[in-house]
């Protein structure tokens, strides 16, 4: 007789199978890179393999040439800016703790060569949000009094379409502009997830405040899901807690944990591939896969806070590359 647990193990695992990226990946042997400080990836010259970039000390290597940006990394993003067909890597860079005097600038890098898209100096010359939609570069850029400014670079110039104070994650969205603050008005209160849309604005469901956020198609509906990094606490080290939630619904309105990370305070960055998630703890680089009972937390590979991964392309198959002495590119079998 064939039970009801064996029965309902059955359904969930057919229906999980038809969900994207069902198929688990495991790790495979990682390939040692030139040390870096924080990685990109792109497919530069349009061949469906992508490129690897490394930055250390202000300056940017790959196979394919090299560029001085100065300044130190902020953030990464890639997509086609030109039209060309083929993808640039999009860097910003800015100040630090190393670099206390150069402006913010965001680099295109493409296989003609570097062009320079936006500068701005400033007493916190910082980019902490730079994405690629549908050709069309958008990023956030702090202002005066902790300030952000978010809006899509036009002419060397941003236009900026929404500003918070302390809102360090600002993603357009096909309903709004979705605002994430690390914290409130008040010092040291927790932050907040705002949907700023044509209706008005809309407080969405979080726990505090929220390190990162993407957008992805985890079920295969068409419809996107908002991803959270939250539990932000300014008193992170004991604290803060690392967790990746997932908003669904037409408004966002429901939200679920799909992963807890005990030893990494905070998820710092995520990315959505394939209806897998690709996390960027403080010690951490999890890789959140489905199987039949949920979530799987696959750990890639070890990092620290202040890290950098990037999402690869290459011959044979996908990849996640990790900065670091050495950079480590882990190859997913």
């Amino acid at each position: 007789m064939i039970s009801t647990a064996s029965l309902l193990l059955a359904a969930c695992t057919s229906s999980s199978s038809t969900l994207p990226g069902s198929a688990l990946y495991s790790l495979g042997t990682p390939e040692t890179l030139p040390a870096s400080e924080a990685v990109a990836a792109a497919d530069l010259d349009g061949d469906g393999l992508d490129e690897v970039l490394r930055f250390s000390q202000g300056r940017l290597e790959w196979a394919g040439g090299s560029a001085e940006l100065g300044g130190v990394f902020q953030r990464a993003a890639r997509g086609d800016v030109d039209g060309d067909g083929k993808e640039e890597a999009l860097i910003a860079t800015g100040i630090g703790r190393s670099d206390r005097d150069s402006p913010a600038r965001i680099w295109a890098v493409g296989d003609d060569g570097v062009s320079l898209l936006i500068e701005r100096a400033g007493p916190r010359a910082q980019v902490p949000e730079l994405r690629v939609v549908d050709g069309r570069v958008w990023a956030a850029l702090f202002g005066a009094d902790n300030v952000v400014q978010a809006g899509w670079i036009q002419d060397e110039d941003l236009k900026v379409e929404q500003s918070a104070k302390l809102a360090l994650r600002q993603v357009p969205s096909s309903q709004g502009v979705v605002v994430g603050r690390v914290y409130g008005d008040q010092p040291k209160s927790d932050g907040d997830l705002t949907l700023h849309g044509a209706q008005g604005d809309t407080l969405l469901p979080s726990h505090r405040g929220v390190r990162s956020m993407a957008l992805g198609d985890l079920d295969g509906d068409g419809q996107e899901e908002l991803l959270i990094g939250d539990g932000w606490h300014y008193a992170y080290g004991t604290q803060a807690q690392g967790r990746v939630a997932v908003l669904s619904g037409s408004d966002w309105s429901e939200i679920r944990v799909i992963a807890h990370f005990p030893q990494d305070y905070s998820a710092q960055e995520i990315e959505v591939h394939e209806g897998r998630v690709l996390v960027l703890g403080t010690k951490n680089v999890h890789l959140l896969q489905r199987d039949a009972l949920g979530w799987r937390d696959l750990v890639v590979a070890q990092t620290s806070e202040g890290g950098s991964i990037a999402w690869v392309q290459g011959a044979e198959g996908p990849a996640v590359v990790v900065a670091g002495d050495p950079t480590r590119l882990i190859p997913l079998r």
